[in-house]
């Protein structure tokens, strides 16, 4: 389908309008018509945009172990084995 069509936008609303036989159209246009906008949004989801912010190196990202505050938020909701695990991770990579 979008092979014939090359873009989202130039799909018709209407199967009826289609060039190409596609199996349980009727309910394929339904559905992209109810969810045109969504397809849209993901689609520029997926797309690699190149002129937002600065995001820093590779190396920025780099996780070195948990926050400061980590382990105190970790305590409040029960999770404190998570806190431990993650601070035993992070000192092995040290």
């Amino acid at each position: 389908m979008i092979g014939c069509y090359a873009h989202l936008e130039k799909i018709p609303a209407l199967a009826n309008d289609w060039e190409v036989p596609v199996r349980g159209a009727a309910k394929l246009a339904a559905t992209l018509a109810a969810q045109r906008d969504d397809a849209l949004l993901f689609r520029r989801l997926a797309t690699l945009v190149r002129d937002g912010p600065p995001v820093g190196a590779v190396d920025d990202w780099r996780w070195r172990g948990p926050t400061s505050g980590f382990a105190a938020l970790a305590d409040r909701i029960g999770a404190t084995p998570l806190a431990q695990r993650l601070a035993r991770i992070a000192s092995q990579r040290s």
